[in-house]
Order: C-alpha cells, then sequence, then structure tokens
C-alpha cells in the first residue's frame, strides 16, 4: 500500500517564483522525488534520514497547509474560465491559465494557488469596472498576469499567508492592490503603472511590500492607514503624482532600502503615526519635500539619502522626540532639515550641503527648541552648533550654524556663517553678545526669538531675505553692524525696547518693517544711523542730517548719519585717525552727566569712556569711507 503526498508552495525564503513540488511514496522501500524547477534528482535509502530530518523542521502548521492530495487545473483546456476553474478547484490545487484575455471578476473563497503564463500576455481584463480579483482565503497565491481596466485590481480581505507576485497591474480606477484587515501577506515582483493608486493597507498588519515598481500612478505609490509591523522594502517609487510612500496613522513599520523618485509631492510622509523606522531609503528630485513627518512621534530616520527635492530634505512639522541620523543632506531646493515647532528630536551624524539652506529651526513655545543636536552634525559651513542650557561660553570657531537656546553670557565671535535658515539664532537666550561675524546669504541673518539683553555690534550681515529678525524680544542692543544687500534690513515683530544705532543701512529692498511694537529706539541723542536711502541735508556740516529720518508711523531716527559710519570714527568725519583719538582722550574716564563726557567718544555705548573705546579707535585706526 502506498501514501502519496505532494507540497506545493513558495520558497519561504524567497520572494521569487519558484514553485517546488515534493512527492513522497511510503512503502516497503522508501523513495523520494523532488523535482525543482523541472529539474529531477532521485533518491534511495542512504538518503532516508536526510529526508526525515529535514520534514522534521517543517511546522506542523506548515504541512497541514501545504501537504495534500492536489489537482493541477488548466485553463481553457479544463474550464472554459478562470472562475468555473476556481469554483471547482479543491482548496491547494494549482490552476494554470495558458495566455490570453480573460474578462472576468474573479472571486478566490479557498486556499489557491492561480498562475498565468506570462505577465505580459495572460491578461484579467476588468472591462473599466468592479474588482478583477478578490481574496477571501488564506494562502492564495496569484501570479504571471495583466490586470487592468477595474475599479480595483485585487483586494485582499482577512486574508492571510498570500501571495500576489509578478503581476502587471495598470489602468485600475482605484487602488491596484488594497489590503483590507489582512496580516502576513506578501506583494512582491509586481509592475504597478498607470493606475489611480498603487499598494493601499488598511487595518492590516505584518504584510511584507517588496521588489515592485509602482510609478505614474496618480495618488500615493504605498499608503498604509491604521496598520503596523509592517515591511516596505526594495521597491522603485517613481513619478506618482502624490506622495511616494504615506503612513497615515500607522506604527512599527519599516521602510527600508527603497527608490523614491519624482513623485509629484513629497518622496515619504508620515502623519500621525510613530515608532516607524525609516532606512537606507534613496529619495532624491520629489516635487515637494523627501520626508514630511506631521505630528508623528518617535520615529528613526536612519542611513537615508534626501537629495535635490525641490522643497526640504527633512521636514518635521509638529513632530516630537523623533531620531534623525547618518543622512544625507543635499541639494534640495529649500532646507535640509528643517524642524518647525517639533522638539525633543535627537540628531546626530547628519550631513547637510549644498542645499539653498542647510538647516533651519522655528518654534513658538520653549518645548519647540529644545532638540538634542551635538558636532557630529555638519553643514556645508562647518560644525552645526546647537547648545542648550549652556552659560558663559564662547562658540568654537570652526561652526556653519549657530543656535543658542534658554542660555545666558554665550559670545558668538570671529565666524563665518552662509547658507542656513538663520546664521545666528538666540531663542529665550539673555546677556549675550555677537561679534565681528559675517553672516552672508541666509534666510534670516541675525534672528532674536523671546531674547533680552543682548548686544549685536560689529558684525556684517550681507545678501540675506531679513538681515535682523526680531521676535517678542527687548532690550537689545544693535549698534555698529553694517546691514546691506538683504530683502529687509529689519523686521520686528512685537518687539519693545530694542535700540539700533550706528549701523549702516545699505541697499535694502526695504529698510524696516515692523508690527505691533513700539519703544524701539533709532538713535543715541547725538547720532543715529547711516540709511542710504535718507534724502536730508546737513548744512552744519557736523556729519548728522538736519531733518529726522521717519522709517514708519512708530519709528524715527531723529540723528540720521549723512556718511557711512565707521566704528572709531568719533568725530564722523570719514576716517579713522589721531583725531578720533583726541576726542577719546579728552573724555576719558568721563560718565554720563560729567562735563566732560562725550557721547561721541562712548563708542561702546555703556555710559564710560574707558578703554573698550580706545580699542575701538585701535581697531579701526586708518580705514575710512
Amino acid at each position: 500500500m502506498f501514501l502519496i503526498c505532494r507540497f506545493h508552495f513558495l520558497s519561504e525564503n524567497s520572494v521569487n517564483d519558484k514553485y517546488s513540488n515534493y512527492y513522497v511514496m511510503f512503502s516497503g522501500n522508501l523513495v523520494a522525488h523532488w523535482s525543482i524547477l523541472g529539474l529531477s534528482m532521485n533518491f534511495i535509502k542512504p538518503c532516508v534520514m536526510l529526508i526525515v530530518s529535514s520534514m522534521l523542521l517543517i511546522s506542523p502548521k506548515f504541512l497541514l497547509q501545504n501537504s495534500y492530495c492536489s489537482n493541477i487545473i488548466r485553463v481553457p483546456k479544463d474550464f472554459a474560465t478562470i472562475q468555473e476553474a476556481v469554483d471547482n478547484a479543491e482548496p491547494g490545487d494549482l490552476v494554470l491559465v495558458s495566455a490570453g484575455t480573460y474578462h472576468e471578476q474573479l472571486r478566490i473563497e479557498k486556499w489557491l494557488t492561480i498562475k498565468g503564463e506570462n505577465e505580459n500576455t495572460t491578461i484579467i481584463e476588468g472591462n473599466t469596472s468592479g474588482i478583477c480579483i478578490q481574496i477571501t482565503a488564506d494562502n492564495v497565491v496569484v501570479t504571471g498576469f495583466k490586470i487592468q481596466n477595474a475599479l480595483i485590481g485585487i483586494v485582499i480581505q482577512n486574508s492571510s499567508g498570500s501571495r500576489i507576485m509578478k503581476n502587471t497591474i495598470t489602468a485600475i480606477s482605484r487602488e491596484s492592490v488594497i489590503l483590507l484587515q489582512s496580516q502576513s501577506n506578501i506583494v512582491a515582483n509586481n509592475t504597478i503603472v498607470n493606475n489611480a493608486e498603487g499598494i493601499h493597507l488598511v487595518l492590516s498588519s505584518n504584510n511584507t511590500i517588496c521588489q515592485n515598481k509602482l510609478y505614474h500612478n496618480f495618488d500615493c505609490g504605498v499608503l498604509l492607514n491604521n496598520s503596523t509591523g509592517n515591511l516596505i522594502k526594495d521597491n522603485s517609487v517613481s513619478a506618482n503624482h502624490d506622495t511616494g510612500v504615506f503612513l497615515f496613522d500607522s506604527s512599527n513599520n519599516l521602510v527600508e532600502n527603497n527608490v523614491i523618485v519624482w513623485s509629484h509631492d513629497d518622496g515619504i510622509v508620515l502623519k500621525r503615526s510613530r515608532d516607524n523606522l525609516l532606512r537606507g531609503n534613496v529619495v532624491f528630485s520629489n516635487y515637494h519635500s523627501g520626508c514630511y513627518l506631521v505630528n508623528s512621534a518617535n520615529n528613526t530616520l536612519v542611513d537615508n539619502v534626501f537629495e535635490a527635492n525641490c522643497w526640504h530634505g527633512v521636514e518635521l512639522y509638529y513632530s516630537n522626540n523623533n531620531e534623525i541620523a547618518n543622512n544625507l543632506g543635499v541639494d534640495n531646493g529649500n532646507v535640509g532639515v528643517y524642524l518647525f515647532c517639533s522638539g525633543g528630536n535627537f540628531l546626530r551624524n547628519n550631513l547637510l550641503t549644498g542645499n539653498a539652506r542647510d538647516f533651519r529651526v522655528y518654534g513658538e513655545v520653549l518645548e519647540d527648541f529644545l532638540n538634542d543636536v551635538d558636532c557630529s552634525n555638519r553643514v556645508s559651513g562647518g560644525v552645526l552648533c546647537y547648545w542648550v542650557n549652556k552659560n558663559g561660553l564662547r562658540v568654537p570657531e570652526d561652526v556653519g550654524y549657530v543656535a543658542v537656546i534658554n542660555s545666558t553670557g554665550i559670545v558668538v565671535s570671529d565666524l563665518f556663517l552662509s547658507g542656513n535658515g538663520q546664521g545666528v539664532l538666540f531663542a529665550f537666550t539673555n546677556n549675550s553678545f555677537l561679534t565681528r561675524v559675517v553672516v552672508f546669504d541666509n534666510l534670516y541673518g541675525v534672528e532674536f526669538f523671546r531674547a533680552n539683553n543682548n548686544r549685536v555690534a560689529f558684525n556684517l550681515l550681507a545678501n540675506n531675505t531679513f538681515g535682523i529678525f526680531v521676535r517678542e524680544s527687548e532690550s537689545n542692543v544693535f549698534c555698529f553692524n553694517t546691514i546691506i544687500d538683504n530683502g529687509k534690513g529689519v523686521v520686528g515683530i512685537c518687539v519693545v525696547g530694542n535700540s539700533f544705532f550706528r549701523n549702516n543701512f545699505v541697499n535694502q529692498s526695504e529698510q524696516i518693517a515692523f508690527f505691533q511694537s513700539g519703544g524701539n529706539i533709532w538713535d543715541t541723542g547725538v547720532e543715529g544711523n547711516y540709511w542710504d536711502s535718507y534724502v536730508g541735508v546737513d548744512a552744519d556740516g557736523d556729519g548728522v542730517g538736519d531733518a529726522a529720518y521717519v522709517l514708519d508711523g512708530g519709528n524715527c531716527d531723529e540723528y540720521p548719519l549723512m556718511r557711512f559710519r565707521i566704528p572709531g570714527d568719533c568725530n564722523r568725519d570719514g576716517v579713522v585717525d589721531v583725531m578720533d583719538v583726541g576726542i577719546v582722550r579728552e573724555a576719558w574716564l568721563s560718565v554720563v552727566g560729567e562735563v566732560c563726557y562725550n557721547s561721541c567718544a562712548d563708542l561702546s555705548w555703556d555710559g564710560m569712556v574707558n578703554v573698550g573705546d580706545a580699542v575701538f579707535v585701535g581697531l579701526c585706526w586708518g580705514q575710512s569711507v
């Protein structure tokens, strides 16, 4: 008596279409026949122990699902339509479909393998309506078809262990493949092109979406909705009209080693999603951002390349406690990494270079700025310096970006800062000093937010969109700065009691713009600022205009300077020389209120003429307009 048992399955170790047939015949003598892709091997008694040992490694569940006495049903040889073959098949049967066009909408409610002869010539035609293939059973395999012209391509509902592989899906009005409340399925090696939407998972977990080509779809390439534990890997996602890969309300998914290019929106979007890992993806030339996180937390972005996206490389929008590490953000059209109202994020070993702006942070409360960004991160100009809760320190000279958060007594000096969202950002930082810094070609040259009692002096701010941008800050002093060729020289929003004097404002599109602000000071009572747009006269030749320069309704420089102001030029004659030394000497050690005090000699504007003022003259000796 003989028992014949056949195994027919897709290899668990590969997503390729490799079918294996196992026949084991038990009798007085044991003979095994193993046919893999048409190659036969015969084993006799010496192989018995090897075969039995191998079978013991297969789980009882696998044996239950994959060992059976099965049939091979051929379409159209045995049945004229695929649906007839499906309806007449027993669980576990193999349905082989010859090349041709089949105008059908299939319902598969049992465990079957349905294999088309060729994915380009074995066509399931949906006639522009309905669902081409609807699967509601476990362990269904569909492979080798061209599926086209339907409302939905393939629906997998309440299914596990099914495999959709090596199909071409095109001209679908909605989802090409949609998984609904399904687990542990594989969608692999498919070409999904020119559909409304690519692959969509809803309330589905532990599925694998890999090695697919998804391009020219009108909506997303891959969309996860309320789904968890899925693997999105090694896909080519290109030229889709919406987002490449979109995770919505989804968690604990792995998006790995995908190439996402030319999306008409963002490359990758995480919205209201958490605890996902994005690793090793190449995301480039998308029409918006490479990766956009919205209200998402505890995600990890590691070892990705975000290149040449039209907007940002990575943008976090109200997204907290994410990790961004070992990524390359290069040649993006706006900001390499942009943190917008996002706090508690951890940045390490990122290289941001060649972007229109390499790095930027924006916040509205202190917590938005409390990120952990260490000096392992680099921008085009050097180290990314992001200090939080520091006291009494000097910023090193090898930095290319400076943000000082919730700190006091910080000195920023002798730097060249270019190509970022801010050259220097002070947020919730007080009693600090910014001097001898060249701030060139940033969005904001110097930005203050809720920063008080700081001094900004002897800096060059050039070619920035905004030279100085001050929000909700007070009692800061800006003096002896040259503010040139910016879009706007100074912008103030809700600012009070800040002082601007002895600065040079040259060739701005707009000199100042202040909103909801008051009580700001534009002169010392003797000297104001040099404005190249001032058209007044100096009849007495003292270097100060005879008429005030009205800047806007609430701001006025009463003593506008007639020529470019050089630090150390006490008598305002356009050159720093022995005459200026004499003015400082005559007022030496005097203080405000004393007869010999001369405010023109008080270059540091600290109410006393002392060694600091003499140093200014010495540093600028011989300079002239």
